[in-house]
């Protein structure tokens, strides 16, 4: 089943390719104006030089600056129309490009929120399976800590005073073993305030 986020990201890529192709295309177009444009330019200036040319030529000399003339008002005609094709095509190509990126800006936001609540989950998802995980071996060191602790008091029932002084020292090793745990080459993880500290005391379930 298609997420969200994966028909998001598939519209993204569809429209970064349509993107690419109307900038091609614009490109294209751009340069056939440029192109045209400059050939309007070209007539223009000719038409000019024609008309400057009439005031001084003699009849027939004018005769034949007016066939040009005439020749050229068609060729300038003509461009014109070009010039006006190209630049309504350049246009309707930057009308759609600016809808492109508008919707590409649209469907990014929603990649992002998407690709951003995905990851959230999968923190929560294992967050929560290290915390069944912690919740599992405390409570396997709480059962340790009872059987240890029942063990070393039944020592004064089962061997009298010197079990009592065995059980003494053992139980005073484990706090001194605990209390140097810098020494043992044990380091403090930070973590968040009463969430990486716990109590572990000798428990039974039942």
């Amino acid at each position: 089943m298609e997420t969200q986020l994966s028909l998001a990201k598939a519209r993204l890529s569809e429209l970064n390719d349509q993107i690419r192709d109307a900038e091609a295309q614009k490109a294209k177009a751009d340069h056939a104006y440029s192109e045209e444009l400059e050939v309007l330019r070209n007539f223009e200036s000719k038409r000019l030089r024609i008309v400057e040319a009439l005031a001084g030529s003699t009849e027939s000399a004018k005769a034949k600056l007016h066939t040009e003339l005439d020749a050229l008002d068609g060729a300038l005609v003509a461009s014109k129309r070009l010039v006006d094709s190209h630049e309504i095509a350049v246009n309707k190509i930057n009308d759609r490009l600016a809808m492109l990126h508008e919707e590409n800006a649209e469907v990014g936001k929603i990649v992002q929120r998407e690709t951003e609540a995905a990851a959230l989950s999968a923190f929560e998802t294992d967050l929560r399976s290290r915390s069944r995980e912690v919740e599992e071996k405390l409570a396997t060191a709480k059962i340790a800590l009872a059987e240890f602790a029942e063990l070393a008091s039944s020592s004064e029932q089962r061997f009298g005073l010197r079990g009592v002084q065995i059980s003494s020292t053992v139980i005073q090793q484990l706090h001194e073993n605990e209390a140097q745990w810098q020494a043992r080459g044990w380091r403090l993880v930070p973590g968040l305030q009463g969430a990486s500290e716990f109590r572990v005391r000798p428990m039974r379930k039942g």
